[in-house]
């Protein structure tokens, strides 16, 4: 969860708006739209999406990583206040994998961080609990205290979640320790999980003295969401108290200052309470009226965590899609090299038996000019006969054999081509079926079917992963096939250059 640092005045935003058209160097025009940016996360999403936009494009204009990956991180948070998880989990992961490639231990945890955020909200605890915690490793790396103690207060909300106390408990007393100091703006958050946990314990006294102390920082810093979730609890612990009057007065303003801030999680919270001391008020009408609006909703919530789940389950998957052409077109840039290699070394073997006839040419014109002169060397002209009827019998040897070897090698790579085609085909057919089916699977999963129902999906997506798993290895055995060619290839090519 990310706190509101505070709403921004609208004069220091019209300041800072008027300010910017006298900036005309780049970098403090990137600083200024940056500044706006984040001014207006909380007061105005789009617009703060527009100014990280602008950044973006500045950025790339001066050919600076940095500010570029900054902005795109910028934009993923207005994604991620509109309720966009998809597209703010796409900004983070790009703004993520630029900060690596510059080493920026910083953006880069503070992408980790974010992505967190986003696995949280889609209900996925465990994926979020391991971006959280490789966060903290990168965070005390550079020493940074308050992201340590915002990440420590996540991880502490997550095991809340998770009804796992003691962890919780553990984690939030380290983030304790340095959120008064180094994060007080985020230390009321801190304060209601210590609630929550007294909650759980039915210890509502002390639930309650870390409630107040949350109000008074959420009211320093303009904090509303933390402000409505105090409101709630302390509607929450007068409810459990059979105080049911009290209870309809926090709840209230607890609702109040959610719709106000059209915060749909504190909402749709606010109504399950509210339904419930109406209930234990005997207004029974009322009641069913709220409660039918915390499962509207509840309901609209959990449909957009699906939707955004499968838009980033697909923007997964087309990054896969990617990685797998890029490594098809490296075999394909290995296999004209490769033939590149072959056409170079027949080209070689061709210049010197060219080079070789000329040497023969050079040597009958010496034996013609040495029989013009038979008298004198006859014994030398018989000598370099004998000779070149040697070297002329070893030719024919070389070029006999070299035609045998230059088919024998044409012959192989045909056959490795035949091979790629048909490994070409394999994966892009018969592994292609078993994806599609498990997919198909999955889809049927969200039309929410019987227990029975699902059973047998999971049986059919578990056989499906077993076929994808036999065809898997059935590529890799077409692999091996074509590795075992190559070492072949291999032998003859010693034996050319031996006989060379």
């Amino acid at each position: 969860m990310l706190s509101l640092h505070s709403f921004a005045q609208q004069a220091r935003v019209d300041s800072l708006r008027s300010y910017l058209k006298e900036i005309k160097t780049p970098k403090e025009r990137i600083n200024l739209l940056y500044t706006l940016s984040e001014t207006y996360l909380f007061i105005n999403p789009d617009s703060s999406i527009f100014f990280a936009k602008q950044v973006k494009e500045l950025a790339q204009q001066i050919s600076s990583p940095i500010l570029k990956a900054r902005g795109i991180y910028r934009i993923g948070l207005g994604q991620w206040i509109k309720g966009n998880l998809a597209k703010a989990f796409q900004e983070f992961t790009e703004s993520l994998e630029i900060a690596t490639n510059e080493k920026n231990e910083l953006l880069m945890g503070n992408n980790i961080q974010s992505i967190g955020l986003v696995c949280l909200e889609m209900d996925n605890s465990s994926m979020a609990l391991n971006y959280y915690q490789k966060s903290v490793e990168i965070f005390q790396k550079i020493k940074d205290k308050r992201n340590i103690s915002i990440s420590f207060m996540n991880i502490g909300n997550i095991y809340i979640q998770l009804s796992q106390m003691d962890s919780a408990q553990y984690y939030l007393q380290k983030a304790s320790e340095s959120s008064k100091k180094y994060a007080e703006d985020f230390h009321a958050y801190v304060l209601l999980n210590y609630a929550e946990i007294n909650l759980n314990h039915k210890k509502y006294t002390k639930a309650l003295e870390y409630i107040l102390k949350a109000e008074k920082l959420a009211e320093k810093y303009t904090d509303k969401q933390d402000l409505a979730s105090a409101y709630r609890l302390r509607a929450k612990i007068h409810q459990l108290k059979q105080q049911n009057k009290e209870a309809g007065i926090w709840i209230r303003k607890s609702l109040e200052i959610a719709k106000e801030s059209k915060m749909k999680e504190s909402l749709y919270k606010a109504y399950q309470i509210y339904s419930d001391v109406l209930e234990d008020q005997d207004s029974l009408a009322k009641a069913l009226q709220y409660h039918k609006l915390f499962i509207t909703y509840k309901d609209s919530l959990k449909s957009n965590v699906v939707k955004n789940a499968l838009q980033i389950f697909q923007h997964e998957k087309k990054q896969k899609e990617i990685s797998q052409l890029q490594t098809q077109q490296a075999q394909q840039t290995f296999i004209i090299y490769s033939i590149t290699i072959v056409l170079t070394l027949l080209s070689i073997i061709t210049l010197l038996i060219v080079l070789n006839r000329s040497k023969i040419y050079k040597i009958n014109q010496d034996l013609r000019n040495a029989y013009n002169d038979v008298h004198v060397k006859k014994e030398e002209i018989l000598s370099q006969n004998e000779e070149l009827k040697q070297y002329q019998e070893e030719m024919k040897n070389i070029n006999n054999h070299l035609e045998d070897l230059v088919n024998k090698r044409t012959l192989s790579l045909q056959k490795k081509n035949q091979l790629l085609t048909d490994y070409a085909f394999f994966n892009a057919h018969k592994l292609r079926s078993p994806v599609a089916t498990i997919l198909g699977l999955y889809q049927l999963l969200d039309l929410n079917p019987s227990t029975e129902e699902v059973l047998d999906i999971f049986e059919k997506i578990k056989l499906s992963i077993c076929h994808l798993d036999h065809m898997v290895r059935k590529s890799q055995e077409m692999l091996n096939e074509n590795d075992d060619d190559d070492d072949d290839d291999d032998d003859d090519r010693s034996k050319l250059n031996h006989t060379s």
